[in-house]
């Protein structure tokens, strides 16, 4: 009978899959085939779910077993939900939405309980945030976001007041080929050590690390922009560049890859946004942009300048500009907070995210596409991930404030060509220790003094609106 439930779970699996998508493409379903698709959908999530608890149960033969298989089982149909909703099908919007709130709370109901015995000293939320950036808690992230908040809100408008048409130059035909060439060129340029590592295409860019000795790094290309693969490959190769100069002699223990979310995202953002969207960083390679990308050779750097620094209220966390990037990881910081803390309802989740949106950067989504449902962390579990990604921009503008200090201004190391002296600079001060270091002794240690956003602000405020 067991076998027969996992086989079943397995069938059903591929008929969930296949279904809405044979379905829905061919326009066929009337009242009578949406009743049908419903029920269908019901009793094939029962089988799944019966096969996938015993499955993991059978293969974690422990004492948490049961509890362990519902919480994969909790991931997996998440997962599943949230690839349909995400793409708002029509007919199938609502009944998937309803399926979802109801894994959402099972989610947060089993982070508590699982928390509660991982973590039974600790209050659930900065247990979770513990999780991703050891040592931080939900009392320094207060001060340092709420500190953003306040500055950046009233920035963000002052800048978005003034409406900068498109520039049409970038809305072109950009080969792909080529794409990929630029990338090794950025690669070079700031140290990616090729005798280390390889490139790949992927859907979605990553970095993946083996040792310091074996670091993959990959990359999406879209014809019609690419801006984002530009920065894509430098956000991934600085990723790559920390795996690559962790001491070797840490290869094949827990020290021998950083763990600490917060630091690793101060890597690849501070290659990113702080050498990256720095036009000085352009200038001894921008001929060879051309060279490879012939377009660009009718963009003059101050357009290229112009265009990767727009700033625009947007929907979308992974689409923002640097400047609005902040407020997406706060509002999800704050909603997170809400689920933990205040015991909100996931039935007012959404209005709460569209609310927050509109006060913060004036717009609200047409949909859950737009709002909510735009991420998968939730849906996998991973609460308290989001504020380390502007913990990696809070970091950024302490090193970029202590590069200076010690090496002198990086516009003219940029200018002058010299930026392997900045990547030396961070192999030698943070990059070799891997995960040896908290990452608050980390900036305590680079930096001489604790987290700050302020030199953060004072780095935007500088910068924005662009001269």
């Amino acid at each position: 009978m067991q076998t027969e439930i996992f086989w079943i779970a397995i069938g059903g699996t591929v008929i969930m899959l296949a279904v809405p998508f044979s379905m829905i493409s061919s326009k066929m379903l009337d009242g009578f085939g949406k009743s049908m698709y419903s029920l269908l959908f019901t009793i094939v999530k029962i089988l799944l779910e019966m096969g996938l608890i015993y499955v993991f149960g059978v293969v974690l033969k422990n004492a948490g077993s049961v509890l362990i298989s519902i919480a994969i089982n909790e991931i997996v149909m998440g997962i599943v939900y949230y690839l349909f909703l995400r793409y708002d099908y029509k007919f199938s919007h609502q009944l998937y939405k309803k399926l979802y709130k109801k894994h959402l709370k099972n989610m947060i109901d089993l982070t508590k309980e699982m928390t509660a015995y991982t973590d039974p000293d600790k209050e659930v939320y900065d247990a979770l945030l513990n999780q991703y950036e050891e040592g931080m808690d939900s009392a320094t992230i207060d001060t340092l976001f709420g500190e953003l908040k306040e500055e950046l809100v009233p920035l963000i408008a002052k800048v978005t007041a003034e409406k900068k048409p498109e520039n049409p130059k970038f809305a072109q035909s950009f080969d792909v080929d080529a794409q990929e060439k630029v990338q090794k060129l950025l690669l070079d340029y700031i140290g990616f050590n090729w005798d280390k590592g390889a490139v790949g295409r992927t859907e979605h860019p990553f970095t993946l690390n083996f040792s310091s000795k074996d670091v993959r790094v990959t990359n999406h290309y879209y014809e019609n922009k690419p801006i984002s693969s530009i920065f894509s490959a430098i956000h991934e190769g600085g990723h790559g560049i920390f795996e690559q100069n962790v001491n070797p002699e840490f290869d094949g223990t827990v020290a021998g890859s950083c763990c600490y979310m917060g630091i690793h995202e101060s890597q690849s953002r501070f290659y990113e946004n702080m050498l990256g969207r720095n036009k000085n960083f352009w200038i001894p390679i921008y001929d060879k942009l051309g060279e490879i990308l012939p377009q660009f050779k009718d963009i003059t750097l101050d357009e290229f300048y112009q265009e990767i620094n727009r700033v625009e209220n947007s929907f979308i966390r992974t689409e923002a500009d640097e400047l609005t990037y902040g407020i997406h990881v706060i509002l999800r910081y704050e909603i997170e907070k809400a689920i933990f803390r205040d015991n909100v309802d996931v039935n007012e989740l959404p209005a709460l995210w569209n609310q927050k949106m509109q006060e913060y950067l004036g717009i609200t989504p047409k949909n859950d596409t737009e709002g909510i449902l735009q991420d998968m962390h939730w849906s996998g579990g991973s609460f308290g991930y989001f504020p380390s990604y502007l913990l990696g921009n809070v970091y950024d503008g302490m090193l970029r404030e202590q590069v200076e200090a010690e090496l002198g201004s990086i516009d003219t190391i940029l200018a002058e060509g010299r930026i392997m002296e900045i990547t030396k600079w961070l192999n030698e001060k943070i990059h070799k220790y891997g995960s040896t270091r908290l990452p608050k002794d980390t900036l305590l240690a680079v930096c001489g003094r604790e987290v700050t956003a302020k030199p953060l602000i004072q780095y935007f405020k500088g910068k924005y609106p662009l001269k």
